[in-house]
């Protein structure tokens, strides 16, 4: 079916690099705080508002999480026993206004506006308050900065129009924590509930407290050390003391035309990088760091910061101010969001919300690194780092699941364990490491790091190999087949030869042993390391190409159609006709079993890999197999409409390939699911850049090749976006005529314009028409 709400009203006002709201209303304060959220990949504070109203604030750190017991009313062997959720930590952004001993209420606000700056990385709010006919201005702005581990920074000033009396600032630091309670809708809440942290408190100064906070299963423990920098200077009132919480009423009196001024920074140390007795002295040094510094030099470095990604990453859209803001906007949620660290990687919600409980997925190799791979290859590395890094739990999780060689990564993880606790939509997900496959031999392929292949790359290619020969068997008159497997598209679990994991498989097989035979080639003495502490035996390449090359694919020779799995085709059709849209998504409101025995997909299942092993099908298959499935899909997955367009743009039907498109940059911004409040939707967001490069722009990287086949939708006069490959930037800018390439970095780059192979050298921009289908 085609996909729904893909034309609304914009919630905020149209504007090419920033996110305004012109009124504070309390029912979208949820949904509002998860969209101006800021982060730096590591600390991720929700924009509420500086007064908190609505409880809407949560500030999180990537990576840092406490577990759980899962209780099972039935168990059995194998099951993942523990759960990661990841955590609130210390909330140290709110600050609320007094005004000669009143709270100021909305009544007050003559005007009010919060400003996304995405060029800048800041959420500046400015309120026009009216107390007795008396006019003062509330200024607040907050960034989390670029470039320190993990700091948060506000500056808050007041000014006086014509008011005289008494201002209050009331700055509130808490370390109670909590979560939202677990729901009937799967992706959201946890069960983690009530004081989750053990919490000491230890004032250093009367400007400055410093909390801790410790998990009491994970082991893990965070410091945060708060201080305030006041203009005049004036020392707080301290009203409590709380265990776990700390307030400082600043009070000022104000006349006509003044103006007082509070800074607030907040520094944040976990285990995750400190040992747990230096927390306190790199919480209190990344505050003395900030403070050095100043607020200005901050802002300004920020600025700077955010300008060296948009040069590297930017999407210009000439013609549509909605689908210009809709992409920038979530490149801007993408790259504040994702670890850069080697040790963290990046949840299906980012760092804004507590949707999916800060799990990562499958999501990161599919959608987020083929979108940064072109642009930012540097943060792909530490990616696939992340799960070197986990490589060992995923060897003991394939133990778990009776397989005796090789690995299987965790469907959803912080610390690389399984956390699924429902199989056939978790652990049966086995897709995932061919997946990780795939990521590995993309990066590799797009920067040429071979280091990175003998050092890590290559044994996870061997290990998620080794795999797949477990799973995996012999069956006489198929071939290889690989069963009781979930794809994925998860409206249809459990079932024989999913094509799309089938198919991946092979790709994942056959990586291996090119990887292998690199290695022996290229670095011997590597080879024999990596062979030895692996016991890999001499015959396993051979195996594994075998099991490719006889994989087995169903094929439905009366449709000429691909199944999506041995069953697919023998089920009847969901009756789409008949469904009310409240019905929509299918998994809130119908039991598995009745979803499981039709012909429905949530997602881009078979339809995914038309788009990354597009090289294995010609146009009229594409077209035949877009055609079937998108009938069958609901696109209840918020990972499916990118996907879709993709294919559409690549099979020449570029009308249905825009519908995709919007309905892929304004999903989060326009909240058209309706569960932005929990955290934005990140594999979209990466879908989005996915849709015009790889969609509109024709991208695709077959046998080592850079291949472009740009081409305009109609409304647009043009686009633009860079592209990254071996050491080379290449821009592409695209209008009614044709395609002009500039190389930005490099001498020269040979690459295909459509059928056409051409070279781009430094300092000679390439014109071409457009490439015909």
């Amino acid at each position: 079916m085609r996909i729904q709400h893909m034309h609304t009203t914009p919630i905020y006002p149209l504007d090419p690099w920033q996110i305004i709201e012109t009124e504070a209303t309390r029912a979208e304060f949820a949904r509002n705080a998860t969209l101006f959220a800021l982060a730096n990949g590591t600390l991720g504070v929700r924009g509420a508002l500086d007064d908190n109203e609505g409880d809407a604030a949560g500030t999180f750190i990537n990576g840092f999480y406490e577990s759980a017991p899962i209780h099972y009313p039935e168990n059995a062997y194998g099951f993942a026993r523990e759960s990661q959720t990841m955590l609130k930590v210390v909330e140290a952004a709110e600050v609320r206004l007094q005004i000669n001993g009143e709270w100021v209420s909305p009544t007050q606000l003559a005007a009010h506006r919060r400003t996304l700056d995405m060029q800048a990385g800041t959420l500046t709010t400015e309120q026009t308050i009216s107390a007795g006919g008396q006019t003062l201005v509330y200024r607040s702005v907050r960034l989390v900065a670029q470039s320190e581990p993990a700091l948060f920074v506000q500056s808050i000033t007041v000014t006086s129009e014509d008011f005289s009396g008494e201002v209050k600032l009331w700055s509130r630091v808490n370390a109670d924590t909590r979560l939202k309670k677990v729901s009937d809708d799967p992706r959201v809440g946890s069960h983690l509930q009530g004081q989750i942290f053990d919490i000491s408190k230890q004032p250093l100064d009367a400007h400055t407290i410093e909390f801790e906070q410790a998990t009491r299963r994970s082991e893990m423990a965070l410091a945060c050390a708060v201080t305030h920098i006041s203009t005049p200077l004036v020392v707080p009132d301290h009203p409590d003391d709380l265990p776990t919480e700390e307030t400082f009423i600043y009070a000022y009196t104000l006349q006509p035309g003044e103006t007082i001024r509070l800074d607030k920074y907040a520094s944040y140390a976990t285990t995750l990088q400190h040992p747990r007795d230096y927390l306190q002295s790199a919480a209190t040094q990344g505050l003395q760091s900030a403070l050095a510094q100043g607020v200005e030099a901050l802002i300004k470095r920020q600025q700077d910061d955010w300008a060296a990604f948009w040069h590297l990453a930017d999407v210009r859209i000439d013609g549509d101010d909605a689908l210009q803001q809709g992409i920038r906007f979530n490149l801007f949620h993408l790259y504040q969001s994702v670890g850069r660290d080697g040790r963290t990687n990046i949840g299906a919600k980012g760092l804004t919300g507590e949707g999916y409980e800060g799990h990562t997925f499958w999501d990161t190799e599919m959608y987020v690194i083929p979108a940064l791979v072109h642009t930012m290859p540097m943060i792909v590395r530490q990616l696939l780092t992340y799960r070197y890094n986990i490589l060992d739990r995923a060897r003991q999780r394939a133990r778990e699941l009776g397989h005796k060689k090789g690995a299987s990564f965790a469907w959803r993880t912080i610390n690389g364990d399984e956390c699924s606790a429902y199989f056939p939509a978790g652990s049966a997900q086995y897709h995932i490491n061919a997946d990780i496959a795939y990521a590995v031999q993309r990066y590799v392929t797009v920067t040429g790091d071979t280091e990175f292949m003998q050092t890590m790359g290559a044994e996870i290619l061997i290990e998620t190999a080794r795999l797949w020969m477990d799973i995996g068997g012999y069956i006489d008159g198929r071939g290889f087949c690989i069963c009781e497997v979930t794809g994925p598209d998860e409206y249809t679990a459990l079932v024989n030869n999913n094509a799309f994991t089938n198919w991946m498989a092979q790709a994942n097989l056959r990586y291996a042993v090119q990887a292998v035979e690199a290695l022996k080639a290229d670095a011997p003495e590597v080879y024999e390391a990596l062979r030895n502490r692996l016991s890999l035996l001499d015959d396993e390449p051979a195996q594994w190409a075998q099991a490719a090359d006889q994989m087995f694919i169903p094929y439905d020779a009366a449709r000429d159609l691909y199944a999506q799995d041995d069953s697919f085709f023998h089920k009847p059709v969901w009756d789409f006709a008949n469904t009310p849209a409240e019905n929509y998504p299918l998994l809130l409101h119908y039991h598995p079993m009745v979803i499981y025995r039709h012909q429905v997909c949530k997602q881009a299942d078979l339809v995914l890999a038309l788009y990354l092993l597009g090289d294995q099908f010609t146009t009229e298959q594409k077209r035949r197999h877009f055609d079937y499935y998108e009938a069958v899909t609901t696109h209840d997955s918020s990972l499916s409409a990118c996907i879709f367009g993709i294919v559409a743009a690549d099979i020449g039907d570029m009308p249905t390939a825009y519908e995709y498109f919007i309905a892929t940059a304004r999903m989060d911004l326009d909240d058209t699911h309706r569960n932005v409040k929990d955290g934005v939707h990140i594999a979209n967001m990466a879908g989005t850049w996915k849709c015009v490069v790889n969609g509109f722009g024709g991208l695709r990287v077959y046998k080592d090749k850079l291949r472009l086949r740009p081409r305009l939708p109609e409304l647009w006069q043009g686009y633009a976006f860079n592209v990254f490959f071996r050491g080379a930037m290449l821009r592409v800018e695209v209008d009614a005529h044709g395609t002009t390439y500039t190389l930005l970095q490099d001498e020269r780059l040979t690459f295909a314009h459509g059928e056409q192979e051409v070279t781009v050298q430094a300092g000679q921009p390439l014109r071409l028409p457009h490439s015909a289908l």
